[in-house]
Parts: C-alpha cells; sequence; structure tokens
C-alpha cells in the first residue's frame, strides 16, 4: 500500500482538509460482517475528508475475480466552531 495526505490547516478558525490518495498492490482486506477476505486488492482510491471515490478495485473473492468501484459522499455539512460545548 502507498498513500499521499495533504492537509490544509487554515489558521483563521476554517475547517481543516484532508486530501489523499491511496495506491493498493495485492493487499487483503478482512471484511468482518461477513468473515470474508478479499485478496490480491489493487486499484486506486481518493478521499477529501469523508468523502471517498475509487476507481475500478480488482481482487480475488470466494478464489473469483472481483472488481467494484465505490463513492461515498458525508451527508450534512460541517461547521466550524472551538469544539467546546456551550453552557
Amino acid at each position: 500500500m502507498n498513500a499521499r495526505l495533504h492537509l490544509d490547516i487554515p489558521l483563521n478558525g476554517e475547517l481543516v482538509t484532508a486530501k489523499g490518495e491511496v495506491t493498493l498492490r495485492n493487499n487483503s482486506l478482512f471484511i468482518k460482517p461477513l468473515d470474508s477476505t478479499l485478496k490480491n486488492l489493487s486499484g486506486k482510491f481518493s478521499f477529501i475528508n469523508s468523502d471517498l471515490q475509487s476507481e475500478p478495485l480488482t481482487a480475488s473473492w470466494f478464489n473469483q475475480p472481483f472488481e467494484r468501484g465505490f463513492f461515498h459522499q458525508r451527508r450534512g455539512k460541517s461547521l466550524p466552531g472551538s469544539g467546546k460545548p456551550q453552557r
């Protein structure tokens, strides 16, 4: 696995942005709820904060070829703030 991470940390109180790209090459991924493992997982995905998007990922699952991409976008918006609860 190879990854790149870029953090944008504004000093004016605006939201921090984390972006990056992950490259998988013949990795394994255990899927706990299914008690199953994807083997030889390869491909790329990128993220901006909690939003994820992939190119087609390839793997072997139950000894069969498997190809799938994914996309996840966070619902709602984060708001800037100090993170301290108000009393």
